[in-house]
């Protein structure tokens, strides 16, 4: 099984070794996110790209010149939430909510039986690269024909690492640190029970008004986080024969429908990169029954 991920890092990463511009005709868009992480990690300029038209084109329309390099280079942009999210840099936990919502907008135009369930996977892989990752990171995503396909890339420690200083056992290689994060309820961020209903004041808040009061400002660290994120996507992927991929290290798990491959990645990634693609008519299909199952639980214990 050939990972897509992989191919296209090999590809980025090759222009680099040889000290080449990295050439393109036209992108996959998830390729967009991970090249952005790779620009930013290697601290690369713009003359590092060597594009098409077309290429150029789409890149502006996606919102990449501003959110790598800083320059306002935009498209027009009427579809963003419809059939697309641009390229939103996911650094700071706000920027996590508008990827998140833009995705979900894009998902319920499409598929308007989706449940919160569905919406909450989004909103974990997006926080996970702030609270695990501890760096930067890009989300991008794009309806294509009957399908949602959307990419999350970090250039953090990657699951290996953060589980070995976290001194969750047994976990001795890439593919280890992937499948531990697969399990439900595991995560290795231990959250604080704390009052959902306490007054606090934004983040970016410079000074606080009420230094007498017990209000703060909000945690750079909060998040929606449960440890469900990875779980939830994989379940949702098998039932709706979706597809996915997972590198982190120098392992990629892959996910084809009912069908689960293990691939050692030629180019190790420090962080963790996810591809996902959902066929947004079978994703109808099971919010529908799962909607159904729901009206036939409340109807009997309402006894009606």
């Amino acid at each position: 099984m050939i990972s897509k991920l992989d191919q296209s890092l090999q590809r980025i990463t090759n222009a680099l070794v040889r000290q080449q511009q990295f050439y393109e005709k036209f992108f996959f868009f998830f390729e967009v996110a991970l090249l952005a992480a790779f620009i930013k990690r290697n601290k690369l300029n713009e003359d590092f790209l060597y594009l098409s038209p077309n290429a150029t084109s789409y890149l502006e329309t996606v919102d990449f010149y501003r959110i790598v390099f800083g320059k306002e280079r935009v498209n027009c942009q009427r579809n963003v939430g419809k059939t697309y999210s641009p390229l939103v840099d996911l650094s700071h936990p706000e920027n996590t909510d508008i990827a998140t919502t833009q995705i979900c907008d894009c998902i319920s135009l499409c598929c308007p039986n989706c449940c919160y369930d569905v919406f909450d996977v989004i909103g974990e892989l997006h926080d996970n690269v702030w609270s695990h990752g501890n760096s930067f990171g890009f989300s991008i995503a794009q309806k294509y024909k009957d399908k949602i396909i959307f990419a999350v890339v970090d250039t953090g420690l990657g699951f290996k690492k953060v589980l070995n200083n976290a001194n969750i056992e047994d976990i001795n290689s890439d593919i280890d640190a992937i499948e531990w994060c697969l399990q439900k309820g595991n995560t290795s961020t231990q959250s604080k029970i704390e009052d959902e209903w306490a007054q606090a004041m934004p983040s970016d808040m410079i000074d606080n008004p009420f230094k007498d009061t017990s209000i703060s400002t909000k945690s750079q660290n909060e998040n929606h986080h449960e440890g469900l994120g990875l779980f939830k996507l994989m379940d949702l992927v098998k039932k709706t024969n979706g597809y996915v991929e997972i590198l982190s290290g120098d392992a990629v798990k892959i996910v084809s429908g009912p069908h689960e491959y293990d691939v050692s990645s030629k180019i190790s990634w420090q962080g963790v990169a996810i591809l996902c693609e959902l066929n947004l008519s079978q994703l109808n299909q099971l919010m529908k029954q799962n909607s159904s199952s729901t009206d036939d639980i409340e109807r009997i214990l309402l006894g009606i």
